[in-house]
């Protein structure tokens, strides 16, 4: 059930708390443009990055070829065309970014091979890693932001790699605007095409002119799925209201509550070279292992036929044969509500305040073995701002002229060396209830080509305690699986933009964050076999840390022209390094966990060229920063990469995108991976032998006693790359459209090849996927007909490194869907 007391109840207090404050409505506004507009291109068809100020980098507004940092736009017009709803396919637009398959239900992006968070309109979202998929009916363009945040953002949670700022519809004071779309599909030649239906209303309309305007946009999805088992069912609603009091005072406000319903696509089990090569499976029963003379039907591995050999137990899958079962549900629900006010006090300075709350719930059971339980993730978020400018070591002359009459004498002043302010505090708190059941996930045991699905009782693969109130979900008792959690988090930042000369600028800043913070494991009930209870932990001082955090920004800007810019940054971090799915803390929370340093450094060139028709640049970095396994132990990882964008626009019937990214991540020293098995041959028996030259390695580990399948399996190594993230993409996309309406677009996604697990042992190939579309726009309405892989590839994505070893996900063959699109 919805609790409307609460949500409209927060919504109130977030109007009546901002009564003295009000949003510069042009900071995120994709709707204001600045004087990088090509001529005589309309907004709502402009796909150069430099169609409007960024205000996610360093807080104030700015052009992308005048920041100092590698960030990818995505404008209005592209999130359209290219029907962006996705957190994995931002990599298409955003050089650095690439999202691994997290157990199919990725919920933020992976950046510069980093998890990522999302942000609003400036502010940090509730990180939630594969928990809840994010939804696009509330956005209107894009900012993907490398790297961590500037001392205005502050460090995140997890996400060090970077951030995505959404930024939200706002409303129309010209006139009433309805725009209807119908998505219908998807087509799948050859069988397993199924119905997918998406609608969206959005309605724009102006209450008081020049005063008030309200937006609203429903969105509806009741989808099948390519995948067997899946569904996408989506109910959304978002509301924008933007109210100019005055000319010094206006509010922004946005509310959206959002439900859905899915299904988590692990993809295929049984991994093996030959798997990924050719399409190749080892089907087959498993062959249980004994303990104290009993067998473990979930712990054991595939064995050889009756001949003695695997050869006919290796068969063909289609990709739509993947691990989920009918039994298999996910549901959440996500309400977040906004306000954002600025005070003008004269033309220099201003004073903005914003505040956020975030609420997320989720549930979900996996038959193969996994549940999830996180009924409270709350976030409230705020942050006051003064900003403004002013003049040092300016100078001031007499100059004088003739008005026809007489000679007038009038005092010219010069600003000097200019500086543009932005300081203040914020504060954020964080309050998390949530519990997972991974204490058995025996992805091996199920044989995908007869079709067998996951059924074993409820009560043998879920090894954890019951949790009390949740109708029969489980948690486990080890790597943070049950946790109650809260943090407090007070920061003061200022930043100073010194714009010396016309061609020399120098930016720093400073943060500190006074962190608090407590966690617990919460009682759980006897396991779903009888088992023993766990009463939890009390609360208590022993529950509870605190570290100040400080962080240090700095860049050198050079522009020897207007349509140039070179610059270099520094930039370290401390932040909270949460629990992987949740961004909650683990009960055994330590100091360390709350300063986990990031470091950046980063250097790179921007131009805009042939009347701003051709945007391009490149940045080569080198980051550091702390990761942490499912047990809690840390690790240093270092990436280090080259990225080049490019973007051509020079009217509106052609326009052509590119990136490119070079980049190399690893562990650095002594490495601590927690894989569900060792090795992608530990389910198989000794008689098999894969292309690779690969021998099987069921059976029992003779050092623990016990068959490395299941078990878990911690990975200490020197130096190994991060798997799961290519060390080569190239992603690009051209669009021509005749006069008459009639288009085309067409381009490849490109990535190189990818060491699906740590060790190296099991990769994917470099691969390709060609995309396309055809278009008819009129004013009144378009349609447009979408091809994805159209050359029919055989491609696969990398799973979350956790299962590695056990599972890939094979990416959806050719197939295609229609869009309608009407105004009003």
């Amino acid at each position: 059930m919805i609790k409307l007391p609460r949500y409209v109840a927060l919504s109130l207090l977030l109007v009546c708390c901002n009564k003295a404050a009000a949003q510069d409505a042009a900071a995120d506004s994709t709707n204001t443009l600045d004087e990088m507009l090509v001529e005589g291109l309309p907004a709502d068809e402009t796909v150069l990055p430099t169609v409007r100020p960024v205000s996610s980098v360093l807080g104030t507004d700015a052009n992308v070829l005048n920041t100092p940092r590698s960030v990818s736009t995505i404008t209005k017009a592209q999130l359209e065309a290219r029907q962006i709803d996705d957190v994995n396919t931002l990599g298409q637009y955003s050089s650095g970014t690439y999202t691994p398959s997290i157990f199919g239900a990725q919920g933020v992006p992976t950046i510069r091979g980093t998890l990522a968070e999302l942000y609003q309109n400036g502010q940090r979202l509730k990180f939630y890693r594969n928990s809840l998929p994010p939804s696009f009916n509330s956005v209107e363009a894009l900012d993907i932001v490398k790297g961590p945040g500037s001392p205005v953002f502050g460090p995140a949670n997890i996400g060090v790699g970077g951030y995505v700022n959404f930024v939200t519809k706002q409303p129309y004071f010209d006139k009433i605007h309805l725009t209807v779309d119908l998505k219908l599909g998807t087509y799948v030649p050859g069988g397993q095409s199924y119905f997918s239906p998406d609608w969206t209303v959005d309605l724009s309309v102006p209450i008081i002119k020049d005063k008030l305007a309200v937006r609203l946009s429903y969105q509806g999805r009741e989808a099948d799925g390519y995948y067997r088992n899946t569904v996408d069912d989506l109910q959304d609603v978002f509301a924008a209201v933007t109210f100019i009091a005055n000319d010094k005072l206006t509010f922004d406000y946005t509310a959206q509550f959002y439900e859905t319903r899915f299904n988590e696509n692990v993809g295929w089990n049984r991994v093996t070279q030959e798997l990924i090569d050719s399409g190749t499976y080892v089907s087959g029963p498993i062959t249980p292992l004994f303990f104290g003379g009993t067998g473990v039907p979930w712990a054991g591995y595939v064995g050889p036929g009756t001949d003695g050999s695997f050869e006919d137990q290796k068969v063909h899958l289609y990709p739509f044969q993947t691990l989920t079962g009918s039994g298999d549900s996910a549901y959440g629900k996500r309400f977040t509500t906004q306000l954002t006010t600025t005070y003008a006090i004269n033309d220099d300075w201003k004073v903005v305040n914003r505040m956020l709350y975030d609420d997320v719930e989720s549930r979900k059971f996996s038959t193969y073995g996994y549940s999830e339980y996180s009924p409270t993730n709350q976030a409230f978020d705020t942050r006051l701002e003064l900003q403004g400018s002013f003049g040092l070591f300016g100078s001031s002359t007499s100059v004088s002229h003739s008005d026809g009459k007489k000679v007038v004498l009038e005092e010219e002043k010069t600003p000097g060396i200019i500086n543009n302010i932005i300081t203040g505090m914020s504060f954020r708190w964080e309050n998390n209830e949530s519990y997972q059941d991974f204490n058995n996930e025996p992805f091996a045991v199920y044989d995908l080509y007869n079709g067998q699905q996951p059924q074993f009782p409820k009560s043998v693969v879920m090894g954890g305690g019951t949790i009390p109130g949740s109708g029969g979900y489980t948690a486990g008792t080890f790597a943070g699986q049950a946790t109650k959690s809260n943090y407090w988090d007070l920061g003061l930042f200022f930043q100073d933009e010194i714009k010396i000369t016309d061609w020399l600028s120098l930016i720093g800043g400073v943060r500190v964050d006074f962190i608090e913070a407590e966690a617990r494991q919460p009682e759980l009930g006897p396991s779903l076999d009888g088992g023993i209870s766990y009463p939890g932990n009390p609360e208590g001082p022993e529950n509870r840390k605190s570290a100040t955090n400080p962080a240090y920004f700095g860049s050198l800007m050079i522009k020897p022209k207007e349509w140039l810019t070179l610059y270099a940054t520094y930039n370290k971090v401390s932040s909270i390094q949460g629990n992987n799915n949740f961004g909650s803390l683990p009960p055994d929370l330590t100091k360390n966990q709350l300063q986990n340093e990031s470091e950046l450094y980063e250097t790179g060139v921007k131009v805009s060229l042939f009347d701003n028709t051709l945007y391009a640049s490149v940045a080569g970095y080198y980051q550091t920063r702390v990761s942490r396994n499912q047990l809690n132990e840390a690790s240093a990882v270092q990436s280090r990469g080259i990225e080049i964008e490019a973007t051509y626009q020079p009217n509106r019937n052609f326009n052509a995108s590119m990136n490119m990214t070079f980049v190399n991540s690893n562990y650095s020293g002594e490495s601590f991976i927690y894989s569900q098995t060792g090795n992608y041959l530990d389910t198989i028996g000794p008689e098999f032998t894969d292309s690779n030259g690969g021998k099987g390695k069921g059976g029992v580990d003779p050092f623990s006693g016990f068959s490395p399948n299941y078990a878990g399996y911690n990975t200490p190594s020197k130096s190994p790359d991060l798997p799961g993230q290519p060390d080569f993409l190239f992603n690009a996309y051209a669009t021509y459209m005749f006069d008459f309406g009639l288009g085309f677009s067409v381009g490849p996604q490109v990535t190189g090849e990818i060491k699906q697990n740590a060790q190296g042992t099991l990769k994917i190939p470099a691969q390709v996927t060609w995309n396309a579309a055809v278009f008819y726009k009129q004013p009144a309405w378009e349609v447009q007909l979408n091809v994805f892989n159209f050359t029919d590839e055989r491609n696969y994505t990398p799973t979350a490194e956790f299962a590695s070893n056990d599972l890939v996900f094979p990416n959806e063959p050719l197939n295609a869907d229609i869009t309608f699109k009407f105004r009003f």
